[in-house]
């Protein structure tokens, strides 16, 4: 038990960790082969684990969530900035109600899920090797949009998708309404692909 917004630091080796009810300025995670479940609305989260999962329900945080092999579970109200890493794990964001103004999400052989809305000149950067991306919009985007893959599959309402003349590789670029914002995407051999919700 500790105060609300009392700071938190936690580190663990095998242990799981379960955070719930704090709002503290900065909540500091760092494990090894446990899971960790945090439902609280820090201003601040840095949560990196080695082997385990992260399962993360935050409201007003900017968030940085990393693993190697776990998976990422975030949801929430979350705050203006996130960054997302995993090597072999999925990541899947949520963010309810609220537009991002800088996202980052990066895997080498997971899939990515992502659901949000980008605030106005907001930044979205996605990428990974193998794994597959599916990056969920709202309808009034404003945004240029551009993706790249050497073997995958690009999907983008309205985008021409550009295939080279020799050997594999494709590309798009699309503006959606005035294009303040801007939403990139590269894979290698994972597909990728853009809906407007």
């Amino acid at each position: 038990m500790v105060p609300l917004q009392a700071g938190l630091e936690i580190d663990s080796v095998s242990a799981d960790i379960d955070v719930s009810g704090v709002a503290p300025d900065e909540l500091s995670i760092d494990s090894v082969s446990g899971d960790v479940t945090v439902a609280g609305a820090p201003l601040r989260a840095s949560i990196d684990s080695v082997s385990g999962d992260l399962a993360l329900t935050l409201n007003r945080s900017s968030v940085n969530a990393a693993t190697v092999s776990g998976d990422i579970h975030l949801r929430g109200r979350l705050g203006t900035q996130i960054a997302v890493e995993t090597v072999s794990g999925n990541i899947d964001v949520a963010a309810i109600g609220a537009a991002l103004r800088e996202l980052a999400g990066a895997t080498v052989s997971g899939d990515m899920r992502i659901g949000a809305a980008l605030a106005g000149n907001g930044d979205i950067k996605l990428e990974t090797v193998s794994g597959d991306i599916d990056l969920t919009l709202p309808r009034n985007l404003s945004a240029r949009v551009s993706a790249q893959s050497f073997s995958g599959d690009l999907q983008a309402p309205g985008a021409d998708i550009q295939r080279t003349r020799h050997g594999p590789g494709s590309s798009l670029e699309h503006r959606y309404g005035s294009g303040s914002g801007e939403v990139s995407i590269e894979t290698f051999s994972g597909d990728a692909r853009l809906q407007l919700d």
